[in-house]
């Protein structure tokens, strides 16, 4: 198969490496990690989804390997199941070109562009080695990386499909594995769900400042990346759905957090959302809320200044607590408004800040 070839080649009819379609529909984190990045795909495009995947394509790329006309993918599963989630035509040359040296070519597991037949690639072991040793590699061992034991790689012309390997083990074409992955998230009816605590299942969702993870049955906000750096921007929507919660604890003692930028659909921020966030100096807060939890702000302790866009129902108890560096708080109301919303006990530093009215 020649270059042009493949750049045309269907995707969705590659062979993925043995276990990946086992693996991608018994495991359910990683099969929701793949319909996250799909979102990605969706929402941003298949470039951005491979810039934030393969930030240097010098040392990680999608690997190829063509055996006998006959294009596997050896490394690069999730990601090439994640792209044919968002689109099921896509080919080679899309990845290629959407991500310039993303695709590193093997000819029967020898590296195109790097290595030679007398050098090959050290995942791979001679053509000659006994393959009756390869089942040994099954103890969850991805057969194209580099393992601790010779006896956990397979040699460069072996092909993934082999009838030698067992059914679940096989390579299968990524198109399977892709409507195998939608059948098996496929959402469990609402009245099937336990009614106490169901285990939440999180997505991840990629911002500049770092990692945010929503429900994903329902788009609630219920976790971020201890590392977050920055200010960040919290979407309308994942996943179609409109996000209208910050669960408890979300950005708690994120003290690389310094902005936030609510949508104008958070309804509810619940309990110590944002204790402990000195990086926060200026909060502006969404005409859509009605509710602040307890210590939802809590000891934010460089916080000066709070803007009100909306007229909330509830302020509960200590949703601003420490926070002893607040000067003002900007009301879009007047005082017999901010009178009537219902500020509970533990709030002094909202209720001692000065207070400007937009309708006096």
């Amino acid at each position: 198969m020649d270059l042009q070839t493949l750049m045309n080649y269907p995707l969705a009819q590659a062979c993925g490496a043995p276990r990946h379609h086992h693996y991608f529909t018994t495991h359910r984190e990683t099969a929701l990690s793949i319909l996250a990045m799909s979102d990605i795909v969706r929402q941003q495009g298949l470039s951005q989804m491979l810039l934030w995947e393969y930030p240097d394509t010098r040392t990680k790329n999608i690997i190829v390997n063509l055996i006998d006309g006959q294009v596997f993918v050896a490394d690069g599963n999730r990601h090439c199941a994640a792209a044919l989630l968002a689109d099921p035509t896509l080919t080679f040359g899309a990845l290629e070109s959407s991500r310039p040296g993303i695709l590193r070519i093997w000819q029967a597991g020898v590296e195109r562009g790097r290595n030679s037949a007398a050098d090959p690639y050290d995942v791979y072991i001679p053509a000659d080695v006994d393959i009756s040793r390869i089942p040994e590699a099954r103890m969850g061992m991805d057969y194209f990386k580099k393992p601790p034991a010779p006896t956990a790689i397979v040699p460069g012309n072996f092909r993934p499909d082999s009838p030698l390997l067992r059914e679940e083990d096989r390579g299968r074409p990524l198109g399977e594995t892709v409507r195998a992955v939608e059948i098996f998230l496929k959402p469990e009816p609402e009245e099937e769900l336990p009614e106490y605590g169901r285990m939440l299942s999180r997505l991840p969702f990629q911002t500049p400042a770092g990692t945010l993870y929503f429900d994903a049955l329902k788009p609630d906000l219920v976790d971020a990346s201890p590392h977050i750096q920055g200010s960040v921007v919290i979407p309308k929507t994942f996943r179609n759905q409109t996000v209208t919660e910050i669960g408890m604890d979300v950005f708690n003692r994120r003290k690389g957090l310094t902005g936030i930028h609510f949508p104008d659909t958070i309804q509810t921020i619940w309990n110590a959302a944002f204790y402990g966030c000195d990086g926060l100096t200026t909060v502006t807060l969404p005409a859509s809320l009605t509710t602040l939890g307890p210590d939802a702000f809590g000891r934010c302790r460089n916080l000066r200044k709070v803007v009100f866009t909306g007229i909330p129902r509830t302020i509960d108890g200590g949703a601003f607590y420490g926070c002893d560096r607040l000067e003002a708080v900007f009301f879009p109301g007047s005082r017999a408004q901010w009178e009537n919303i219902h500020i509970e006990p533990g709030n002094d530093p909202l209720l001692q800040a000065e207070l400007f009215f937009t309708d006096p």
